[in-house]
């Protein structure tokens, strides 16, 4: 009752757009979508878009887009209307203003706000279609990648100036793909006065094989730091793996440890733990909660620790080799 309230409310003055803005493309994109969202026969919501593609539209790189003054005003616009043509039953609008959309999302969808909203708002309505499956190619290596949670793998060997691509097809719809490529250098360990072991709630990650871990699971992982000697201002850094995402929850629980004075994300894909100076052979046990959002064979979870006063002194041990099934 409350939500159909809501809507009866805001109906006439989304209504009153038409009359009072009826040059203000992004105004009657949007009012537009609304419309249409709660009633795909809304004789105002289809006006509106009949208006907004027949004068505030363009050709644009890619597909159709809304006019607007800047970029993200485009953007958002064009999202809009992809809506309110999806919902108008007119695919073919719908398709050409998603293409332009998806254009440039990789720029404007990254920093959140209305421009996130509403490309969200395209997935969460249907446009784009769903992959089981995609071919990953990085330099000569190609693999068929199967999709877990919505991300599909390719670990290789790929050097510099090697072409990166992807391609899967969608049942129906469109397919919008991003790419999170880290280049790496070839791994030495050594060893400095702070030593690390790194063990799972399943056991401890032996170097000679990967053992599986869940998929989409929170695995509460165990770091033990021992310092040979006292050191005064300890740093540890982990790189993770692919797919995995330092959430807020897993932020609290390493910053809760007493050992910890502060854990941070750092860009791309490493955690960062300062710690609470550690006397000469004590043995401190670090929390870290972890879940994996990629299936297939990964590489990562491998850590650097060193004192900030003589960070030559460093011990590094190599990524492991992960399963994830």
């Amino acid at each position: 009752q409350d939500v159909r309230r809501f809507l009866v409310e805001q109906l006439p003055p989304l209504r009153r757009v038409l009359r009072d803005r009826p040059t203000d493309v992004g105004l009657l994109a949007r009012a537009a979508a609304a419309l249409l969202v709660a009633n795909p026969d809304d004789g105002h919501g289809r006006a509106m878009l009949a208006r907004a593609l027949e004068e505030g539209s363009e050709p644009g790189p890619v597909g159709l887009r809304a006019k607007g003054e800047t970029p993200r005003e485009r953007f958002e616009a064009t999202c809009a209307l992809a809506l309110a043509a999806a919902r108008a039953a007119r695919p073919e609008d719908a398709e050409a203003l998603l293409a332009a959309a998806a254009f440039q999302a990789p720029d404007l969808v990254r920093a959140g706000g209305a421009p996130t909203f509403w490309w969200l708002a395209t997935g969460a309505y249907g446009l784009f279609g769903a992959a089981t499956e995609a071919e990953l190619r990085a330099g000569d290596a190609r693999e068929q990648a199967s999709f877990g949670s919505g991300v599909a793998v390719l670990a290789g060997g790929a050097r510099a100036g090697s072409r990166f691509g992807a391609s899967a097809a969608p049942a129906e719809g469109h397919l919008f793909v991003r790419a999170e490529v880290i280049y790496g250098r070839p791994f030495e360990a050594s060893e400095g006065p702070i030593a690390l072991t790194l063990r799972s709630e399943l056991g401890e990650l032996w170097s000679d094989g990967p053992e599986p871990l869940p998929l989409g699971e929170s695995i509460a992982f165990e770091l033990a730091v021992q310092a040979e000697r006292a050191v005064s201002r300890p740093i540890v850094e982990i790189a993770l793996p692919t797919g995995v995402v330092v959430t807020d929850a897993t932020l609290a629980a390493m910053n809760q440890a007493s050992a910890v004075r502060r854990a941070t994300r750092r860009r791309p894909g490493f955690l960062r733990l300062e710690l609470e100076p550690l006397a000469a052979e004590a043995l401190t046990t670090l929390p870290l909660p972890l879940t994996f959002f990629a299936r297939g064979e990964l590489a990562g979870l491998g850590m650097s620790a060193y004192d900030v006063d003589a960070p030559g002194e460093r011990t590094t041990t190599g990524p492991r080799a992960l399963s994830i099934e």
